[in-house]
């Protein structure tokens, strides 16, 4: 997609899903844009968070409801630090903290009792935030029913609308780092 610095690259996952519904109609199931970091050269391309919408479908066999039961619709996940772990590179994962470390501000204050820094690290590391559904549609300033986190897209062309604005913004914020 585009170079971050020292032959760092961002790397761009596309999946789409549909299915057959009555008289050969197409019904949407699922799209995802995924974001990988990696060197041209190198295969190693962990995945640092994806986009995902996915619809009112069957997804149990049997009844219709969204994937991932009251998950948001459309929402982001964050996989870097599992992407990073599930290589078992100790080096590649010390490689993230660095940078967390080299990160922070110098406005950034301590509070006690606190363990020691090694300790808060590897518990950060070892959480699945993967599991997290960071919902990107919630109207939650909406009343009751109109305050939903899952949405599901009436049209195709509201999933291709989807796909070009979050690929227009994902460009804009991936310029930042």
């Amino acid at each position: 997609m585009r170079e971050l610095r020292d032959d760092l690259w961002v790397w761009l996952g596309y999946r789409e899903e549909w299915e057959r519904g009555e008289r050969e109609t197409l019904r949407f199931r699922t799209v995802s844009l995924t974001v990988h970091f990696g060197l041209k050269a190198d295969r190693f391309k962990p995945q640092m968070f994806r986009l995902e919408w996915s619809g009112w479908a069957d997804w149990t066999r049997g009844s219709l409801s969204f994937q991932g039961g009251n998950a948001g619709h459309p929402h982001w996940q964050f996989d870097a630090l599992e992407s990073l772990a599930d290589d078992g590179s100790a080096e590649r994962a010390d490689m993230l903290r660095e940078l967390l470390r080299n990160d922070t501000e110098d406005t950034v204050r301590e509070f006690a009792p606190q363990l020691p820094e090694s300790d808060v690290r590897d518990l950060v590391s070892r959480q699945a935030l993967s599991r997290i559904h960071f919902p990107s549609a919630a109207a939650w300033w909406n009343e009751p029913p109109r305050d939903s986190h899952a949405h599901s897209p009436g049209r195709s062309a509201d999933v291709r609308s989807w796909i070009e604005r979050s690929l227009s913004y994902l460009a804009g914020e991936l310029a930042r780092l």
